[in-house]
């Protein structure tokens, strides 16, 4: 019988399927179309190849997330499935070897029946959240369309507990990626655990509802994108004023709609991290929420971690510095950062491990339905005060670095740094090196303090973004045309636009340096 390879069906992903041998075939992780053309997932169909041995390598990797981080790809581990209504399994750790020179993920599989499907993590789609909410009785929850997606995709929220006068507003969004398929496991295990007898469940639905908006880029998960960095800009850069992502404008209009009934208590968005990374709670920034708000999602990691020490670790400190971008350039247009800003809450984002956790243990469907049960219980004890077990209190790194005007938005490379007076001095250490930083306070565009002056004393790469923000708002209307430059010796003033003031917008400024080889000072002017 013909060996043949496929995408054919809904989340079907891989691209540049050829034959390097009988038993050999080759692919590629789709790009789909992102700005940053960024890949990570694949899932295919074998068919004809029942009792074969067959070896699959994926090519052109330089590509993947994090490829080049701390633990690479080494920890990846695909999933098997025989036939359209088999169970799901990791491929055993014998089966799969990659290769840094050149990159590459070799696995190895024996496919027991006619038609095998092979994915890069558990698949999650909308039919499988459609078998979640039958489970439960429809006095326990309401599923509704609240809108079409952009390619005309039904758009569905979930609320979950009685609407009952007085209660609180927790808010989950899950899949602003559409290949990030372990949050969606988890934000299931929470749902399962809020509707369930356990004390927690009994606990929380009395004090609160949840909304759960399941798939934020719901036409990527169909299609089978990665959806990282998705065009014209990510799900998760797109919390602004003005969002262009009609998904995002739907769901702010529910969140707005709600608020009006119920206290909004917290927001929790579900992601999953590049494949070296294990599982973590993203710190929030201290600039963004102030120290209450940053505390609260420190205990809530605490108390998670301590949760689920013993079946799927996920602790503050194996957060790799590496790993931690803060959203980069667009950091206040992420969904906790605007939650937080714009409405008050402690918001929080857990990223869950595509394979493994911290002590190399597999993570499955099971173990992600029960960290979002454990994930719930650290809820209830943080934000409704529940009475709970003793947990020892853990802290993350101090990873944030402010200055007078000016804070850091990445983790530094190679640079050194130094505030005096008015100006910040940069040194580097290496060539090959990378500060980013931005403007702490909002600024009106027609006073001194929006005028600046970089001088060179020696030669670097330079990005310049400005921000607009309506007057009297903490998130952004949106971001103008980044500015490029390559600086020598010499010294160049920037300021906003004559635009931002007739539009009554203001404004901060975010300024990426590279390739930094002598010194750079930041100052008024």
């Amino acid at each position: 019988m013909h060996i043949s390879v496929d995408t054919n069906f809904i989340g079907g992903a891989a691209e540049n399927i050829h034959f390097l041998s009988n038993n050999t075939i080759a692919f590629t992780a789709p790009q789909d179309g992102s700005t940053s053309q960024r890949s990570l997932w694949f899932y295919f169909r074998v068919t004809g190849a029942k009792g074969i041995g067959l070896t699959f390598v994926q090519e052109n990797m330089a590509h993947v997330l994090g490829i080049d981080e701390t633990k690479s790809y080494t920890l990846a581990r695909p999933v098997i499935r025989e036939g359209k209504d088999g169970k799901w399994d990791r491929l055993p750790a014998k089966a799969v070897y990659f290769t840094a020179r050149p990159h590459r993920a070799c696995f190895h599989a024996i496919p027991k029946s006619d038609e095998t499907y092979i994915a890069f993590c558990y698949p999650y789609f909308y039919y499988d959240f459609i078998k979640f909410t039958q489970r439960h009785k429809e006095d326990e929850i309401s599923l509704k369309i609240i809108g079409e997606s952009a390619e005309g995709r039904p758009f569905p929220m979930l609320l979950m507990g009685s609407p009952d006068e007085g209660k609180e507003l927790l808010v989950c969004t899950c899949r602003h990626h559409a290949a990030e398929t372990p949050g969606s496991y988890v934000l299931e295990g929470l749902c399962d655990a809020f509707l369930s007898e356990s004390p927690a469940g009994l606990y929380i639905r009395q004090r609160a509802i949840i909304a759960v908006f399941p798939f934020v880029d719901i036409d990527g998960v169909h299609s089978g994108r990665y959806g990282k960095d998705t065009s014209p800009i990510d799900f998760n850069r797109d919390w602004t004023e003005n969002p262009r992502h009609v998904e995002i404008r739907m769901i702010l209009k529910e969140i707005n709609k709600l608020r009006q009934k119920f206290t909004y208590k917290g927001f929790f968005d579900f992601h999953a991290p590049q494949p070296g990374a294990f599982s973590y709670i993203v710190p929030l920034r201290r600039s963004i929420s102030g120290d209450l708000k940053s505390k609260k999602v420190s205990e809530l990691a605490s108390r998670f971690a301590a949760k689920s020490q013993n079946f799927a670790a996920c602790r503050p400190e194996d957060l790799d510095d590496n790993h931690l971008n803060w959203g980069q350039e667009n950091y206040q247009s992420v969904a906790t950062a605007f939650n937080t800003l714009e409405f008050g809450v402690p918001a929080v984002t857990l990223e869950t491990s595509y394979h493994m956790d911290c002590e190399n243990r597999i993570l499955t469907p099971e173990l992600y339905h029960q960290m979002g049960a454990s994930y719930l219980e650290a809820i209830a004890e943080t934000y409704f005060d529940m009475p709970g077990a003793e947990y020892r209190k853990l802290s993350y790194r101090d990873f944030e670095i402010t200055w007078a005007d000016w804070e850091m938005v990445t983790i530094p490379k190679n640079i050194t740094w130094q505030e005096s007076a008015n100006s910040l001095i940069l040194k580097s250490l290496e060539y090959d090196n990378e500060i980013w930083v931005t403007h702490k306070k909002i600024i009106e565009p027609t006073t001194e303090s929006s005028r600046y002056m970089l001088q060179a004393k020696g030669s670097a790469r330079i990005r310049i973004y400005v921000y607009f923000y309506p007057r009297g708002k903490n998130t952004p209307f949106g971001r103008s045309k980044a500015v490029n430059m390559f600086v020598e010796e010499c010294e160049i003033p920037f300021f906003c636009s004559e635009a931002a003031p007739l539009l009554d917008l203001q404004l901060r400024y975010s300024i990426k340096v590279e390739k930094l080889d002598g010194e750079l000072v930041i100052s008024h002017y």
